[in-house]
């Protein structure tokens, strides 16, 4: 019942389908994913800021913290590591510190890699909070160099010698990529030293895993749902009609500090194609559910067969390049006056399933009238259709149904290219032949 052919027009539908749904989806979320890279860009700067900002609440409370007698060593408060180099007055700051680090935190997740606070004196005394403590510090008090002041050796330590002194235009640093010493992490710092009457008292070291504005872009994505990535690198496309890539200079950095932010194109194009394979998938199983459903309903419920009004209104159009043949049941008037039309049903449902045995898959079988049935193949060899028609006729005659021998009458057409309509009359010139000449016989138009 042409099922087949169904088929095949529904997967040309589901590609072209994929296509236009790609096309479509691909623009849409290229234009979504572009007002994303710009808005990053900013939401970036502006999470970097806010990061500055929490690490600036350090000075107030510094400055208005009491003082706490401690004795050499290192103590623990609050889970603030406290490095004293000899005994004398620590300010209490590890509330302040814990509070920062469960504000950047909530920024940052678990890409912040420690936080250090370093006093510096008039003396030789010095202290240190670190949160938490690494070997790197232990070493900075284990050397025992009581007449340097630990702010320069930490600077040393970190390969960033005195970047206070460079803080012309911001108040603190994020410096670029280094190796920490010991842990050999990958990490960049930002610098915070504070004052009091003008003169430095201390440097705050918050150290942030390097992959930490990576990360941010990663949770954006994550938000917004969103497929762009940033890098330190220019990429090789930049498309003047197609802008997609923001450059972005991180507030307090070094010059050669740039970003790039751009869509990720890799990840756009395959979330696309799945998305585009998905609908496809949906829209060709819907047809095909549809196709199913239709196909049921154009059933004669009978015989199985199509149903003539299904056929004209669905498929007659389409049948120029056809073979047609017609098949009539003898004196079927006669079965059903002397065996009922229980009996006249029973015959027609048989002749019926012969027919549906006979044909393919893709030729189409219709209950024409009460006893006629017409056959579409697309067939063109005279002698292949008179074959196929003879041995609808032969087993039809050679079964018994209902305790009688029931035979049919055949009209064949194979004529091409000419209208459905010319057709069928020259098949049923055909098959008026073949009852006149006695029944139970196919005959071909001329």
């Amino acid at each position: 019942m042409t099922l087949n052919n169904d088929i095949v027009l529904i997967v040309k539908k589901g590609m072209i389908f994929f296509v236009l749904s790609f096309a479509i989806i691909f623009y849409f979320f290229t234009i979504f994913n572009m007002a994303k890279v710009n808005e990053a860009s900013e939401v970036i700067k502006q999470k970097i800021n806010n990061i500055y900002d929490i690490v600036r609440q350090i000075t107030p409370f510094y400055l208005n913290t009491d003082d706490v007698y401690m004795k050499s060593g290192i103590s623990y408060v609050d889970g603030i590591a406290v490095m004293v180099n000899e005994d004398h007055d620590v300010r209490s700051i590890s509330t302040a510190i814990n509070e920062v680090e469960k504000n950047i935190r909530e920024i940052i997740y678990d890409d912040l890699w420690g936080i250090a606070v370093i006093q510096r004196t008039d003396t030789t005394a010095n202290t240190a909070h670190f949160k938490p403590l690494r070997e790197v510090h232990i070493d900075l008090n284990s050397q025992g160099l009581h007449d340097e002041n630990w702010i320069e050796r930490i600077m040393e330590n970190e390969n960033l010698s005195y970047p206070y002194n460079d803080f012309s235009k911001c108040d603190l640093k994020l410096t670029e990529n280094y190796i920490e010493n010991f842990s050999n992490e990958k990490i960049r710092s930002i610098f915070y030293p504070f004052y009091e009457n003008r003169k430095l008292i201390g440097v705050v070291l918050i150290d942030i895993k390097h992959k930490f504005i990576e990360n941010l872009i990663d949770n954006y994505n994550y938000e917004n749902h969103s497929k762009i990535e940033i890098s330190d690198k220019k990429p090789i496309y930049d498309f003047d009609f197609l802008p997609s890539v923001k450059k972005i200079k991180l507030p307090c950095t070094p010059i050669k500090s740039e970003y790039f932010i751009t869509i990720d194109w890799l990840s756009v194009i395959s979330w696309v194609l799945v998305y585009s394979s998905i609908l496809s998938l949906f829209f060709m199983a819907f047809e095909y559910s549809r196709k199913l459903i239709n196909l049921a309903i154009s059933k004669d419920k009978m015989t199985g067969l199509m149903r003539r009004d299904v056929f004209e209104r669905c498929y007659k159009s389409k049948q120029k390049d056809c073979a047609v043949i017609i098949v009539d049941i003898d004196n079927f008037k006669l079965i059903n006056d002397n065996h009922g039309h229980l009996i006249g049903d029973d015959v027609i449902r048989k002749v019926s399933g012969i027919l549906l045995n006979s044909i393919r898959t893709d030729d189409i079988a219709i209950r024409w009238g009460g006893e006629e049935f017409v056959i579409l193949l697309d067939i063109y060899n005279k002698n292949e259709i008179a074959k196929r028609a003879e041995s609808i006729r032969k087993q039809i005659a050679e079964n018994t149904i209902s305790g009688m021998i029931v035979t049919v009458s055949i009209g064949v057409c194979i004529s091409k290219d000419i209208p459905f309509e010319a057709k069928f009359k020259h098949a049923d010139d055909a098959l008026y032949q073949a009852k006149k000449n006695g029944r139970n016989q196919v005959v071909c138009y001329a």
